[in-house]
């Protein structure tokens, strides 16, 4: 670049003898013509400068001090300014995507990346986060640009580059999944250099089998930490170990030592969820500390979601509580009658059972096999999304003391068990997987008559008041079917059974007919 300089002298000659920069862009700036500079009267000339943005875009200013002869101005201050174009980044707002199927195979889309600006733009990276609000399913999006190997996507001026991702429908529940795509750019605006995108994706799907319950996880703790059903095999953080077929939690300051399990695409896919626990303390109280949390934490508690259970609850009396919270609302046991079962002891092996049953609307609590609390409840697992952080023995965002004790057996169900599910689970314990079909052992047939060619059950003891059951039959003790039309209610009529030919067997079993 040039500065023109001119003698209007008639007859002496104009001598520059020095050119000094300054200003808050000088450093940008080089004189490189030669000094002095000797104009004749009436000619003009040009000083040479240079001028290199080193990679940057924006408006530079600096100014060149010309020292003459002139005997009027022997200085003179020139006002350097040059505008580098400048990209701009164009992107949508919010990007909304589907319907999907959460039985399709992975989808591909594009962000279209677009530049108004006069400069080439560089998307510097690019990545999917969880935001500020739960719930989230930004581990269903991935982005297809590897930015370490491929660089940086370049849009030119006045034009568009499409920027690749995918997302995973693979069991999620219906509805609107949102993840926070957030861009990396070179755009001067420091509100566009880092940008927040929400990508909303809707999918569709039909109604998920969870009647009976279908077990997604267990950890039987025999040896190490693995998944038996399914892969959320635990990583065990701080000084948490596996010993003498338990999970050893050792307490200590939040977060410090506990378990992480990753089960956030069953919370994600489950209407209903039932979680069984065989866990002692190993002192008494511990208010507030969680055998088990699960959720995604958000800037504020208002803006998570979680599910969790608290024995020891900072209440009067300190009752053992099952909470939940999504988006729109926060339901916990102790806040409503029946409840408040007794804190549990130190050193005494308890089983655990929180139901949280769609189809009832109900948060049920069962100890060692028996209803100890509920909450009324409308609401879906799969509201709190696929949730991030999932602890054993630790709060996911509370400054709760994370707990201590051991964790004999864990298991988590797709589905809500019903009052006799819980019991027969209790009798079998930790090593053995219970029989859904079955009753607990403490119903009992008192007496068995054939009348009017019916086969008739009286006598009947144990059944749950309220709870439903219907009876199975057949002619050896490997063929039961469903008998029709049998469902009842404990402590109602139990409907009779045909008797068809020399031999049936017949049994109560719990649910209703399918």
């Amino acid at each position: 670049m040039n500065v023109p300089i001119s003698n209007s002298a008639t007859t002496n000659n104009l001598s520059v003898t020095g050119a000094t920069l300054g200003g808050a862009d000088a450093a940008f700036f080089n004189v490189t013509g030669t000094l002095p500079l000797n104009i004749a009267p009436g000619a003009n000339t040009n000083l040479a400068l240079a001028f290199n943005p080193q990679d940057q875009v924006g408006t530079f200013n600096a100014t060149v001090t010309l020292a003459s002869n002139d005997p009027f101005k022997p200085q003179e201050v020139v006002t350097l300014k040059v505008e580098v174009a400048l990209p701009d980044l164009n992107v949508p707002a919010v990007l909304n995507l589907g319907p999907v199927a959460n039985n399709a195979p992975v989808q591909n889309f594009n962000l279209q990346v677009g530049n108004t600006g006069q400069g080439e733009l560089a998307v510097i990276d690019a990545i999917f986060i969880a935001g500020p609000a739960a719930p989230t399913h930004f581990q269903q999006f991935t982005i297809g640009r590897d930015f370490t190997v491929d660089g940086s996507l370049l849009v030119a001026p006045q034009s568009s580059a499409n920027l690749s991702f995918t997302f995973n429908p693979a069991g999620v529940r219906a509805g609107i999944k949102t993840g926070i795509l957030r861009l990396f750019t070179d755009d001067p605006d420091a509100a566009e250099a880092q940008i927040d995108i929400p990508v909303n994706v809707e999918v569709t799907a039909p109604a998920a089998a969870e009647n009976p319950p279908v077990l997604a996880h267990r950890w039987s703790f025999a040896t190490d930490a693995t998944d038996s059903v399914g892969s959320a095999t635990a990583e065990l953080i701080g000084t948490t170990t596996v010993d003498g077929g338990n999970l050893v939690l050792p307490g200590g300051t939040p977060r410090s030592n506990y378990a992480r399990i990753p089960i956030g695409t069953t919370i994600a896919s489950a209407s209903s969820l039932t979680i069984e626990t065989w866990y002692t303390p190993a002192t008494a109280g511990q208010t507030w500390s969680k055998v088990w949390m699960f959720g995604t934490p958000g800037v504020s508690p208002e803006q998570s979601t979680f599910i969790d259970y608290t024995p020891h609850s900072g209440i009067t009396p300190p009752a053992p509580s099952v909470s939940f919270r999504s988006a729109t609302q926060v339901v916990d046991t102790r806040a409503a009658p029946p409840g408040n079962p007794p804190a549990p002891a130190a050193g005494t092996k308890y089983h655990v059972v929180t139901v949280f049953d769609s189809a009832a609307d109900l948060i049920s609590v069962y100890i060692d096999g028996n209803p100890v609390d509920s909450v009324a409840w409308t609401g879906e697992i799969f509201e709190l999304g696929n949730t991030v952080q999932n602890f054993i023995g630790a709060a996911v965002f509370f400054n709760d003391p994370d707990w201590t004790g051991t964790i004999g057996e864990m298991r988590v169900w797709r589905g809500a068990f019903s009052s006799a599910n819980a019991a027969v689970s209790f009798s079998n314990g930790e090593d053995t997987l219970p029989d859904l079909n079955a009753v607990p052992s403490s119903v009992r047939i008192g007496s068995v008559q054939v009348t009017g060619g019916s086969i008739v059950l009286g006598g009947v003891t144990g059944l749950v008041t309220g709870q439903s059951y219907h009876l199975q039959t057949g002619v050896t003790l490997q063929d039961f079917v469903a008998v029709p039309g049998s469902t009842f209610t404990g402590g109602g009529a139990i409907p009779t059974v045909p008797m068809n030919g020399p031999r049936r067997f017949v049994r109560i079993v719990d649910g209703a007919a399918p």
